[in-house]
């Protein structure tokens, strides 16, 4: 198959000359030298300049356009496999750029950094429906109504937070790592109470909190992301969401278990502020376009080295 994709006659094209047989100079050879006879000239085949090649027309199978494009990928095929990458990466392959062949995620600092966050926090910090029942009934000592009317508060705040979300003037990585700081602040204030009243106000608050930090992240990455590559930044995202889960969930259920739910609940505050001091670091090498982006600005475009 791959010498059939390469042959030129079913373009209608065919072609002899296409190699040469090249005479190099012998190799020394000392036991051959010892004996006293000569050694056999090395010989190869080399390709021809493709000037020298001699074209005869055939009947095409195929039009000269789709046989350039199979001959495009498949050297695209080659140079950008995983075997030929220097530094691979865990998100190779998923999104590549048709120009140059790097990951674009991983090239595109604006992207991979609110990935990161949200990979960070969804794993430590969103595990609410692990930690939620254990709360009421270790700290709060209440049944299923509690843990009812707990969930509805937070359910209310998510609500309310897509009202502040459409309120705000602006996302980006900056805006999103003040979204990952006010999120460890509730959460930290979660693990702190100890009265339903207030377990249902600080609750409220990290709904609030919750809703406007994914509403952030996922703008940030339509945003900067080229229109040609927006789905696939949005399964990352949904991966990074939601595949988080899996791994998080068992791990707050141990340490919760062993350790209290409010160490839970601490642990995800320490993760959420783990994730904002990740985006300070990674500030400096994220384009100033992209660090805060208003409402209005459009797509920034990352292919001229600005995003």
């Amino acid at each position: 198959m791959w010498g059939m994709l390469r042959n030129p006659a079913y373009m209608g094209s065919a072609v002899f000359g296409k190699t040469m047989t090249v005479h190099e100079s012998p190799g020394l050879n000392r036991i051959a030298r010892l004996e006293g006879r000569s050694t056999p000239r090395a010989v190869k085949a080399v390709d021809r300049p493709r000037e020298e090649w001699i074209e005869i027309p055939v009947p095409a199978i195929i039009s000269r356009a789709t046989f350039e494009r199979a001959a495009q990928r498949l050297a695209d095929n080659k140079k950008y496999a995983s075997r030929n990458s220097k530094v691979p990466s865990l998100l190779q392959g998923l999104a590549a750029c048709a120009g140059c062949g790097y990951g674009y995620v991983r090239r595109t600092a604006g992207l991979w950094v609110p990935l990161a966050i949200m990979a960070l926090i969804g794993t430590l910090a969103c595990n609410f429906q692990v930690l939620l029942p254990l709360l009421v009934r270790t700290v709060m000592h209440g049944g299923a109504r509690t843990y009812g009317f707990l969930s509805s508060a937070m359910g209310l705040g998510s609500m309310v937070g897509g009202f502040v979300v459409a309120s705000l003037g602006q996302v980006g990585v900056v805006p999103l790592i003040g979204a990952a700081v006010g999120f460890a602040a509730t959460v930290a204030a979660a693990a702190a109470v100890s009265t339903v009243p207030a377990e249902a106000v600080v609750l409220t608050l990290v709904g609030v909190a919750s809703t406007v930090f994914l509403a952030i992240g996922y703008t940030t990455l339509q945003l900067v992301s080229d229109p040609a590559f927006r789905g696939r930044v949005a399964a990352l995202w949904s991966v990074a969401f939601l595949g988080s889960a899996p791994v998080g969930g068992p791990i707050i259920g141990v340490v919760s278990h062993h350790l209290g739910p409010r160490v839970g609940l601490a642990l995800g505050a320490g993760a959420c502020l783990a994730a904002a001091v990740l985006g300070l670091a990674a500030l400096p090498g994220i384009p100033q376009a992209a660090r805060s982006i208003r409402h209005g600005a459009g797509v920034i475009p990352w292919s001229d080295g600005k995003a």
